[in-house]
């Protein structure tokens, strides 16, 4: 779903800072930065499993995706820009 100005602006961040940018793939270990109601940030880790259907994510603002949080053995909705990979499926 990129676009061609999405796509030369990841080109320049490789290019200029190192940073490479790809789609999410399931079973990525990730790690979650939450923040509690004081503030304080409480990340968790976890395998990325997909991202939220249309119908699942139909109210919501920013892109969703489905994360299995091992420390609480479940499921969790979390926002693209909460995500971190720590290792790589391939």
């Amino acid at each position: 779903m990129e676009n061609k100005n999405s796509k030369k602006l990841a080109d320049k961040n490789e290019k200029i800072f190192g940073v490479y940018t790809r789609e999410w793939k399931r079973g990525d270990f990730v790690k979650v930065m939450n923040f509690d109601i004081t503030g304080m940030p409480s990340p968790f880790y976890g395998f990325f499993i997909s991202e939220l259907s249309e119908e699942e994510a139909q109210i919501k603002m920013f892109p969703r995706y489905k994360v299995y949080a091992l420390d609480m053995q479940r499921e969790e909705e979390v926002e693209a820009y909460s995500l971190e990979l720590i290792s790589a499926v391939e």
